[in-house]
């Protein structure tokens, strides 16, 4: 499930793993030293990740990280696609949270 995305991403995240959550996909990496959440699931006509930085959660749950009201949503039509807007978003993500800290 989603190989393409995770290998696409495994080159530009550190310490990656991931985990099959029945229809999401967890994928928990580091970037710039920020631990990054990622919860990806194919819909019925596109496919959507949610990112988000692991401090800002309460749980792994990817239901309940889609829920949160951190980080950004990524829609696409492959993996391709989602991995490279998700990797520049991440960039976002973290820079948002420089901002913050």
């Amino acid at each position: 499930m989603m190989n393409t995305f995770f290998n696409i991403l495994s080159k530009n995240l550190d310490r990656i793993t991931r985990e099959n959550q029945g229809s999401y996909l967890l994928i928990l990496g580091e970037v710039k030293g920020k631990k990054i959440a990622i919860c990806t699931k194919k819909g019925e006509h596109s496919i959507y990740a949610k990112i988000t930085l692991e401090e800002l959660l309460s749980s792994l749950d990817c239901r309940e990280v889609e829920y949160n009201p951190h980080g950004l949503y990524v829609f696409a039509e492959t993996e391709e696609e989602l991995a490279e807007k998700t990797i520049s978003k991440i960039t976002r993500v973290i820079e948002a949270s420089f901002k913050t800290t």
